[in-house]
């Protein structure tokens, strides 16, 4: 179990071989010198020895409390470090654990030769600094903050103002303005049609401008893709009615195929004049000729 927040940790690791490299076989045992340790702040009492058991390679790894905590007592004592060797004979020996080392290897700070005195982890100067860490996962949301004052008339009359400017001068603020595929004129294009609709006369010729300019009208205002796909904008073409070729100078009635003007032969006197008349009326769709010899 980790020690509670607020009291130093040190982490001690190290490895055991013999000269031919095989691993050391057994534990090491780190007691406090005093008896008992007691941390006020934590409401703890310390005390007993901490085992750290060599794996299959000699190696080993313990968190132990910092020597010089500031909150336990008493401070600036030691541990006495015992080793229990299985395959070789042991020692013991006084070790210091401050806090401003918080890594320890005990290669670097066991003794080498019998010896007295303590053997303390002496800091040195700090490294560069590490590259940076991995972002840690999000903290908890925090509680909400106290409702703030409330805004004035004028505060309120100056956001809807710019929101209407905003909106206004969007280009597409509904999603209505301009389709992607064109199926609704932008203001662009509406802003184009300026002007009135050509005057009718009366006349075939003008009938045929009228309507062309309306349909070219419409075309923009629709850009062409929205309801007009089928519509000939060079002809007043609708089926099974009547058809107005200005362009051409043809005209159909009644569904028939628009033709040109027909001309009428032959004698009055002998009724062919007649029977031009009325091929050239039926073929024009003004009427059809059921008439017989």
């Amino acid at each position: 179990m980790p020690l509670p927040p607020g009291l130093s940790a040190v982490t001690v690791s190290g490895t055991y071989t013999h000269p031919d490299g095989t691993a050391f076989k057994g534990k090491l045992l780190f007691t406090p010198e005093p008896p008992i340790l007691t941390s006020g702040a934590n409401g703890l009492l310390l005390l007993g020895t901490v085992e750290a058991i060599l794996d299959e390679n000699g190696a080993f790894s313990v968190t132990l409390l910092a020597t010089d905590d500031a909150d336990v007592t008493p401070t600036d004592w030691t541990y006495l470090v015992q080793e229990r060797w299985y395959n070789a004979p042991g020692r013991s020996y006084p070790l210091s654990l401050p806090a401003a080392a918080p890594t320890v290897d005990l290669a670097d700070v066991a003794p080498t030769a019998p010896a007295e005195g303590v053997y303390v982890v002496v800091t040195g100067p700090a490294g560069p600094t590490g590259a940076t860490g991995a972002t840690g996962p999000a903290g908890p949301t925090g509680p909400q903050g106290p409702q703030g004052e409330p805004g004035s008339e004028a505060d309120a009359q100056a956001y809807t103002d710019a929101a209407v400017t905003a909106h206004t001068g969007a280009t597409d603020p509904h999603g209505d303005r301009a389709y992607a595929d064109a199926t609704f004129a932008t203001i662009t294009v509406v802003n184009t049609l300026t002007g009135t609709v050509t005057t009718l006369s009366g006349d075939v010729s003008s009938l045929d401008t009228f309507v062309q300019d309306c349909l070219t009208r419409v075309a923009a205002i629709e850009q062409g893709t929205a309801f007009l796909t089928a519509v000939n904008t060079s002809l007043l073409n609708v089926a099974s009615k009547h058809t107005l070729d200005g362009t051409n100078d043809l005209v159909g009635f009644h569904g028939v195929p628009a033709v040109a003007r027909q001309g009428i032969t032959g004698s009055r006197s002998d009724g062919t004049a007649l029977a031009a008349l009325l091929t050239a009326l039926h073929t024009l769709g003004l009427i059809t000729d059921n008439t017989t010899a």
